[in-house]
């Protein structure tokens, strides 16, 4: 273990340091002067200070509903509850797709799946999307990553950008095993780890504005590598154990920060990439469909110094809004082009943000990992309080449902609901489509290693 850390702090001591004009944090770039100025709002604004550095830590396969901060009655997440309350909070978060590949790349690229065409299981980001840590890095940021996903492979595209790429692999954490058979390491991924090589990382932040990406899987692993049975041993109970687990590792993650004296320069965001479906239908995972359980994930930002009252926004929002909204509040200029907007309007609206907004999609094609058959796409819309997932190749198959009053999506309205109701959906979807079907082909394929394949299968997962 000491070994892979080492390697990892040898890799970081060696980042590059960009030189690079950084926009100053105070810049509101078309703001109303009445309005908060979105590093003042974030506590950003320290006159002479650097640039605030950005700490994104996403956590695979985490539903927004079981955190208490959503409303969970189990202390699943008492440090994340804490986060929040002195955070912002989105409380209807939508992720673009259901599994991890697609999910990812909408929220580097700031755009939908029909956007970027990142699908199926052998499909890969093309040299021409421009990532976070490519834009980050251009404005002088230090970047690292630190992912215990196999989608995250270098052969997908997604270290792009990053000084530092430490991604733990299965064999890294079957050689702990046997080196170590206490260690706790089992299955694939050790959060730990991720963790520790974390903290490493951030010993040698210095004065340097750093982005560092972390990419949990406890969550994800919850079946095959549980955690201490906190709340019992079905494999609901031992989904919210692992969430438990993970809080945890968070909690000592932002204590370490503390420590290094860098959490009152850094901003620090927590969200997941999808859900995942827990018997609500009579089958858990997730890939597999659109419904709120696998698409609807947490999103708290944490300022450097905790604000006065807790912000939460309730309009439906994207996780494409997620990068848009950072680079505003870091003072750093966006890529052009981006279809993700920031988010930093609602949330100076605060509790007064009203109305339906604009529509949010999600996107998947059901057959993503059986690469011999035909793609069978289905797409969703939310706009307002509305949610309405159909299939694309057959609009005879759709399903309508009303997320407040029935936020689990068990009921649906379609027959029922009137044309005032459906035709704005229906439009909006339709809408969409024609774009997924304009924009196919803009990734690229790429072969999936025996290494890879080695990866799918112990997390259960069949490439054909």
């Amino acid at each position: 273990m000491r070994g892979c850390w080492s390697g990892w702090i040898g890799e970081a001591a060696r980042l590059l340091l960009i030189s690079a004009s950084v926009f100053a944090l105070g810049c509101q770039r078309g703001a109303e002067p009445d309005v908060e100025a979105p590093s003042t709002l974030f506590g950003l604004a320290r006159p002479g200070a650097p640039p605030a550095s950005l700490l994104f830590i996403l956590v695979d396969t985490l539903r927004a509903d079981r955190l208490g901060s959503y409303g969970y009655p189990r202390a699943t997440s008492p440090f994340l509850d804490e986060i929040a309350r002195g955070g912002v909070s989105f409380h209807r978060a939508l992720s673009p797709s259901s599994w991890t590949k697609p999910a990812i790349a909408s929220l580097f690229t700031a755009s939908y799946p029909a956007n970027h065409g990142v699908l199926r299981a052998n499909d890969a980001l093309t040299d021409r999307a421009l990532l976070p840590a490519e834009v980050l890095r251009a404005a002088g940021y230090r970047t690292g990553g630190v992912v215990g996903n196999h989608w995250l492979s270098r052969r997908f595209g997604f270290e792009q950008g990053f000084d530092a790429y430490q991604r733990f692999t299965r064999d890294y954490v079957l050689q702990q095993k046997r080196r170590d058979p206490d260690s706790g390491a089992s299955g694939h991924w050790v959060d730990r780890d991720i963790t520790a090589s974390a903290v490493e990382f951030l010993r040698t932040a210095g004065g340097t504005p750093f982005f560092l990406y972390l990419h949990y899987m406890g969550v994800h692993n919850y079946l095959s590598d549980p955690a201490p049975p906190q709340f019992g041993t079905q494999p609901s109970d031992r989904y919210d154990n692992a969430v438990a687990e993970v809080d945890r590792q968070i909690a000592e993650l932002l204590r370490s920060l503390e420590e290094l004296e860098l959490r009152s320069s850094t901003l620090v965001v927590i969200t997941s990439d999808h859900g995942e479906s827990l018997s609500e239908r009579g089958f858990d995972g997730h890939g597999v469909s659109l419904y709120a359980q696998e698409v609807l994930v947490p999103l708290l930002l944490s300022p450097p110094l905790p604000l006065d009252e807790a912000r939460v926004v309730e309009l439906p929002v994207s996780s494409i809004d997620v990068f848009p909204t950072l680079y505003e509040i870091l003072g750093v200029e966006p890529p052009a082009g981006l279809l993700g907007r920031s988010l930093v309007p609602l949330v100076q609206s605060g509790p007064d943000a009203v109305g339906a907004g604009r529509p949010v999609f999600s996107h998947l094609d059901r057959r993503w990992s059986q690469l011999a058959r035909e793609p069978e796409p289905i797409a969703s819309v939310q706009l307002g309080r509305y949610y309405y997932v159909r299939d694309l190749n057959d609009p005879r198959r759709a399903q309508l449902f009303d997320s407040l009053a029935d936020p689990a999506q068990l009921e649906s309205l379609t027959g029922r609901a009137g044309p005032a109701i459906a035709n704005p959906l229906r439009r909006e979807l339709r809408r969409y489509a024609t774009l997924a079907q304009d924009e196919r082909g803009s990734s690229k394929q790429v072969e999936i290693g025996r290494e890879i394949l080695k990866e799918l299968e112990q997390l259960g997962y069949v490439i054909e």
